[in-house]
C-alpha cells in the first residue's frame, strides 16, 4: 500500500512538472489586444427583449442597438452536436422534458425556442452555423456549459476552420480546460470564470503560456481589495463582470469595472450612454 501511494505521489508530481514545463513556467501574460481602449459591453445572450435569449432575433436586436460584443452559451447534444443553448434542462427553452444532452440534434433541430412559455419563430442554433453566418458583433464571448475534451476539440476545429468573428473568447471555470485550449492553439483567447475576491492567488499559480486573457465573475465577486490587486497586476483591462443590469451598473462603475456583460433594458437608453458611464472621470 505504501508503494502504491508513493507511485501516485510521483505521478502527481510528474503531472505538475509537465504542466508548468508546457506552460512556460511562471511569469506574466503578454498579449496584444486588438479590441481598442473602449469599454466592452457584451449583450447577455443577445438582447432578449420581447423575444427568446440566444436566438436570431436576440442577436439581431443587439446588432441593431449597436453592441459590438455578445455573450452566448454552448452545450452539446447526445450525438455531440454543439449548440447555442444556456439551460441544461429543456423545459423552459424548448418545452420538452429532459436535458439537452439527452437529445440528438435531429430530435431538437425542428423545435422552436420558447419565450415566457410560448413558442417563438426561432429555432435552436448549431455553433458551427452561428460562427459561419454573418457576424452579429466584432467580439463574441462563448460560455462553455459542462464541456469535455471532446467538446473542446470540436470547438477548436470550428474556430480553426475560419469564422465570421474578429475576436472569439472562450470561457469556463475549469483552468485545465482553458490550458488545454491554449496548448492546442496558443492564439485562442480564453476567459477564466469564477475569479472572485479571495481567489487572486490563482493568477500567480497559472503558467504564463496558459494564463487566461480575461478573468470574469459576478459583481458580487468583486470588492475594493480585489480591484487594488487588479491594478497592481495590470489586470483591470482584463476583468469582465457579468450579471450587470440597471440596478447595479452604478456600483460596477464606482469600482472601476471596465468590461461588463449587460442584461440590457430599454430604459437604460442608448448603448453609447452605458459605455460612457464605464469610463472613469
Amino acid at each position: 500500500m505504501k508503494k502504491k501511494f508513493q507511485f501516485l505521489g510521483y505521478l502527481v508530481l510528474a503531472c505538475i512538472v509537465s504542466f508548468y514545463t508546457l506552460g512556460g513556467g511562471f511569469g506574466s501574460l503578454e498579449a496584444d489586444f486588438t479590441i481598442g481602449e473602449r469599454p466592452i459591453v457584451f449583450a447577455h445572450r443577445g438582447v432578449p427583449v420581447n423575444t427568446v435569449e440566444n436566438s436570431t432575433e436576440s442577436f439581431e436586436l443587439s446588432l441593431k442597438l449597436g453592441f459590438r460584443a455578445i455573450e452566448t452559451d454552448i452545450r452539446s447534444t447526445k450525438d455531440g452536436t454543439l449548440v447555442i443553448f444556456h439551460d441544461q434542462a429543456c423545459k423552459r427553452l424548448l418545452g420538452k422534458e429532459g436535458k439537452i444532452q439527452d437529445f440528438t440534434w435531429e430530435e431538437v433541430n425542428d423545435s422552436f425556442l420558447h419565450h415566457e412559455g410560448k413558442a417563438t419563430r426561432n429555432r435552436i442554433k448549431r455553433v458551427k452555423e452561428f460562427l459561419n453566418e454573418p457576424s452579429y458583433s466584432d467580439i463574441v464571448y462563448l460560455d462553455l456549459k459542462k464541456p469535455s475534451i471532446e467538446v473542446l476539440d470540436r470547438l477548436i476545429g470550428m474556430v480553426d476552420e475560419g469564422n465570421s468573428y474578429k475576436n472569439i473568447y472562450i470561457a469556463d471555470e475549469n483552468l485545465f480546460y482553458l490550458a488545454y485550449l491554449k496548448f492546442q492553439n496558443p492564439k485562442l483567447n480564453t476567459i477564466l470564470e469564477g475569479f472572485n475576491s479571495g481567489k487572486e492567488f490563482i493568477h500567480y499559480l497559472i503558467p504564463k503560456n496558459f494564463k487566461p486573457d480575461f478573468y470574469a465573475s459576478f459583481l458580487s465577486g468583486v470588492d475594493e481589495d480585489h480591484m487594488e490587486f487588479l491594478k497592481e497586476n495590470k489586470l483591470v483591462d482584463r476583468r469582465i463582470v457579468y450579471g450587470i443590469n440597471s440596478e447595479n451598473l452604478d456600483k460596477a462603475r464606482a469600482l472601476g469595472i471596465k468590461h461588463i456583460v449587460l442584461d440590457y433594458e430599454p430604459t437604460q437608453g442608448s448603448l453609447s450612454a452605458v459605455e460612457a458611464s464605464l469610463i472613469k472621470d
